[in-house]
């Protein structure tokens, strides 16, 4: 039995990495950067994204071994994370945009704020861990 079904994927992506954070975090730097900076950023940012997002999924079970983490234990990490995060949001506990400050408008700073909600977030990468582990073929 697989650990993460494609619905429980789908769930995942659009709570943890998708969508809407992608599109909040978008809509700021639209504010603060001319079209031309922007589209520089979301090619750059997925293409960061994509790569890795390939590098950890296929390198996660080497590095789960390397280190001594089993799958267990990754999903009960996950769930704290997944919990903390919650927490924060219930609470107001400023995160992502909320917590940045307005910094003069060039590419570096657009590109780390739209790839921390995009994929390198630790719940986007406790998913895709857990993903990758619960697989064992290319697909």
């Amino acid at each position: 039995m697989n650990a993460l079904t494609f619905s429980a994927a789908l769930i995942t992506f659009v709570s943890v990495v998708g969508p809407p954070k992608v599109l909040l975090s978008f809509a700021h730097l639209a504010k603060l950067h001319p079209p031309r900076q922007l589209r520089t950023i979301a090619l750059l940012s997925c293409g960061a994204a994509i790569f890795i997002g390939l590098v950890v999924s296929l390198t996660a079970p080497v590095l789960l071994d390397l280190f001594h983490i089993s799958t267990p234990a990754l999903l009960l990490a996950g769930g704290i994370i997944f919990f903390l995060y919650a927490v924060g949001l219930v609470l107001g506990i400023p995160t992502g945009v909320d917590a940045l400050s307005e910094e003069t408008p060039d590419v570096t700073s657009g590109l780390r704020e739209l790839l921390v909600p995009f994929v390198v977030s630790p719940l986007a990468m406790t998913a895709l861990l857990i993903e990758a582990t619960a697989r064992d073929s290319w697909s």
